[in-house]
């Protein structure tokens, strides 16, 4: 089972893979990109925690893109405009930040892999494991802020 799981995790890095090389050489008009801030390549396996869910569960995602506006996420989740949810992102050697993300957009791609945009919301820092999502965003996600 545990051989069936890597094997699933490397599949789908490769899917990822694949599909960023393809977004990346299919490059949208100009007028079509409503972005205002300079994007940086970073695709990186990430953890997305499901804020409106109770328990904020943990689902894996790849970055895509990253600005200071937001970032580019593949994931095999689709999300509905407007939702929340936080990324850990790692540092280096174990820090890492939370970002609070905003769904702006998401669209089916191929293979069961959604590309999702999101703008930045908010950040917080993430010193070790233990370290808990700020509850103000768990309250603004579900509508309780």
């Amino acid at each position: 089972m545990a051989k069936k799981d890597q094997n699933e995790r490397g599949d789908e890095t490769e899917v990822a893979e694949r599909l960023v090389a393809f977004l990346e050489a299919v490059n949208p008009a100009t007028e079509d990109n409503r972005r205002t801030r300079e994007r940086s390549a970073y695709f990186r396996k990430a953890e997305v925690f499901l804020l409106a869910q109770t328990g904020q569960p943990c689902m894996t995602a790849f970055t895509r893109n990253i600005s200071t506006g937001g970032l580019s996420l593949l994931t095999r989740r689709p999300f509905n405009v407007g939702e929340r949810f936080a990324v850990k992102l790692t540092l280096g050697e174990g820090a890492g930040k939370y970002l609070l993300c905003r769904t702006t957009m998401c669209r089916y791609l191929s293979e069961g892999m959604c590309e999702v945009g999101a703008a930045f919301e908010g950040s917080a820092p993430c010193l070790n494991e233990n370290h808990r999502i700020p509850a103000d965003w768990v309250a603004k996600a579900t509508g309780r802020a």
